[in-house]
């Protein structure tokens, strides 16, 4: 949810603070691409939103870290199926990191992302 201008002070804070790498992305505060339909529940929950609607954000903000930093980046964020942990890999993730499309999908989606990454 952070702003460009604001993912490079966090970047250059932990740059600062001699970081072996940075986690790019998690959860996001936004409710921006919800099915109509499940609008009304997600904003009557507090919190940070995973899966899928975090997919296209979290390689945005992957590729910008990337693009700014030597530092391995680890993507994390709406990896739903193999070729969302691909386009991570291409927007420079080193890493990616699997949990809300692991529930939904189940062990076949470590498959399918390695399978899509090599």
């Amino acid at each position: 949810d952070l702003t460009d201008p604001a993912l490079d002070e966090a970047l250059e804070v932990a740059i600062d603070a001699g970081v072996a790498g940075v986690i790019a992305t998690n959860t996001t505060l936004s409710r921006e691409g919800l099915d109509p339909a499940e609008q009304g529940f997600a904003r009557a929950e507090a919190g940070g939103l995973s899966g899928a609607p975090l997919t296209a954000r979290a390689r945005e903000v992957v590729g910008y870290v990337a693009s700014r930093t030597e530092l391995p980046v680890i993507g994390v964020g709406g990896v739903m199926r193999g070729e969302d942990a691909r386009a991570l890999v291409d927007a420079g993730a080193s890493l990616v990191q699997l949990y809300t499309g692991l529930v939904y999908a189940g062990p076949t989606l470590v498959a399918d992302a390695v399978a899509a990454t090599y």
